[in-house]
């Protein structure tokens, strides 16, 4: 099992992941919306008793985005090679996020534990005439909580 600030800096589905510096985002948008009161005109008709509310229904559910670095000849935070390839790393990003109607549990670099969709992935293979030794990614990682 991996363990963040040892092997990895994040773990998705069981598996720990490193990150890009800098990418790690967490938003919670607000639930809101403008609706009008649905009050009558008043009686002189410009309309002086009808208007609009603002209804916030409070924080919504948390988004967490970054970018994984699928890279080969990693190391861990103690020097240790890591003998997963960029291309493995890749490869159980794709399998998490081609699960159909699954929650995961997502372990956050602080430590905090969550149940979460996996909502979106973009891969972005970075200069392609520079991948001697196999291919490196950068995936781009967006989870919802469930």
């Amino acid at each position: 099992m991996p363990t963040i600030g040892t092997d990895c800096q994040l773990i998705l589905d069981g598996s720990g992941y490193f990150i890009e510096p800098a990418t790690y985002k967490v938003q919670r948008a607000r639930v809101r919306r403008a609706d009008h009161t649905g009050q009558a005109a008043s009686p002189v008709g410009c309309g002086a008793g009808a208007g609009e509310i603002y209804i916030d229904r409070g924080p919504g559910k948390r988004e967490f985005q970054f970018i994984v670095v699928c890279f080969n000849n990693m190391t861990t935070y103690a020097g240790q090679h890591i003998i997963t390839t960029g291309q493995q790393f890749h490869d159980a990003l794709q399998s998490s996020y081609n699960k159909v109607n699954t929650q995961l549990a997502f372990t956050a670099p602080d430590g905090g534990t969550w149940t979460v969709w996996f909502d979106d992935l973009v891969e972005e293979l970075s200069d392609v005439r520079s991948q001697v030794d196999g291919c490196q990614w950068y995936m781009h990682v967006t989870l919802v909580e469930a």
